[in-house]
């Protein structure tokens, strides 16, 4: 009898001692991650940028980007002792990212302006439609003079931009610009194996003599196909479009064309890629379709945070890529660091300077909007394109 307590009460033993490997065997382990759950609002991550743990493997290593602050759960799975998994963790969106002042030491406007100017000098915020801004300091539009003041902008999280600047209040003057900037200066000065030189069309140029813009060096030109004409208004045909089109093609120039956008939500964008596909009509283009949107001066009063504008030009460039077309951002320098989201997007750059000191990528460079070149009367804009 007591040998048989011992055989059963060994058997006992090792069965609870199998049963517990095997417990800790598909036991889930506790995952190492980032001490920081926390992403700016409208900014991208991915897993791995919160999960350490070197003993597993994520398995779908996705891209993460909430549009709206708060407590988010992640959920993700991975690999541990070749078993796929799944787990979650909570990333909490914040926004500490201060709103953004469009403005320089310096503001100048006209004696007796009607100029307001928290509506005029953008002021706007990366996540808040609708943020604070004020001028601080006494000023008068109605005398000249020079008034230092500073303009103030604070958002709902808290976050607060101060500039100090000199408000200039000036006799009505005029100005003539009568300098060129010559194609031919700019071939001989920027191109290269890497880079072609071109410009960019519309209207405002009028009849184009494209044989003599080809001949004079020019490899290529992107095209305005139209305009909407201001917010909520209808969407024009540029009236030189189809043949400034059809004679650069017969040159043997590389066409795009670029669309000036007054869009303020991303049904205006539904209706106005569908409207350039339409006009396009399968046309074969050899460079992008270009979002053009630069009304920063009625900005304040279109009830729109930069993740609003950003979504619209992330909406138009789903709408062309669609259509099977390559699409492309244009902005200026100021604008494209501190408005426009330039991950993942081919950038066209105008800088007006003849070295820029812009540090993002960019596909092209407007260089000037004031340029000469055979078979044009007046300005042109002229562009390098880098090939590489």
């Amino acid at each position: 009898m007591k040998k048989i307590l011992i055989i059963i009460s060994s058997v006992i033993v090792i069965f609870i001692s199998i049963l517990f490997l095997m417990i800790s065997k598909n036991k889930d382990i506790e995952i190492e991650k980032n001490q920081n759950l926390e992403l700016e609002v409208g900014k991208t991550a991915y897993i791995s940028d919160f999960i350490i743990d070197d003993r597993i493997t994520i398995v779908d290593n996705y891209k993460i980007k909430f549009n709206d602050i708060g407590l988010k759960t992640v959920k993700y799975k991975y690999k541990y002792k070749n078993k796929e998994k799944e787990d979650s963790f909570e990333l909490n969106i914040v926004d500490s990212t201060a709103p953004v002042i469009m403005l320089n030491n310096s503001y100048t406007i006209t004696k007796g302006s009607d100029v307001v100017l928290t509506d005029s000098i953008l002021c706007a915020d990366n996540y808040d439609r609708n943020i604070t801004c004020i001028i601080e300091g006494v000023y008068d539009k109605d005398k000249v003079g020079t008034y230092d003041l500073t303009y103030k902008a604070t958002d709902s999280s808290g976050n607060e931009t101060k500039i100090p600047f000199t408000l200039n209040v000036k006799e009505k003057s005029i100005n003539y610009n009568t300098s060129y900037t010559y194609f031919e200066d700019i071939l001989k000065e920027y191109k290269t194996d890497n880079t072609s030189i071109g410009i960019d069309v519309s209207k405002w140029q009028g009849n184009i003599d494209f044989k003599k813009v080809k001949e004079s060096g020019a490899e290529f030109v992107y095209i305005r196909i139209g305009v909407q004409n201001g917010f909520d208004g209808e969407l024009i045909l540029d009236p030189y479009f189809k043949n400034n089109l059809k004679n650069a093609k017969e040159n043997n120039l590389k066409v795009g064309v670029y669309f000036f956008s007054y869009a303020k939500s991303k049904e205006d964008i539904e209706k106005q890629t569908k409207w350039i596909i339409e006009v396009l009509n399968n046309e074969k283009l050899d460079l992008e379709v270009v979002f053009d949107w630069e009304n920063w001066s009625y900005f304040n009063l279109l009830d729109l945070s930069f993740i609003d504008l950003n979504e619209m030009n992330t909406l138009f460039s789903e709408k062309m890529n669609e259509a099977g077309y390559k699409t492309m951002l244009y902005g200026s320098k100021n604008y494209l660091e501190k408005v426009w989201d330039t991950i993942d997007k081919e950038v066209w750059l105008a800088h007006y300077t003849s070295k820029t000191n812009y540090n993002g990528k960019y596909k092209l460079w407007q260089i000037c909007d004031n340029g000469k070149i055979n078979g044009i009367n007046g300005y042109v804009d002229i562009n390098i394109m880098y090939n590489n």
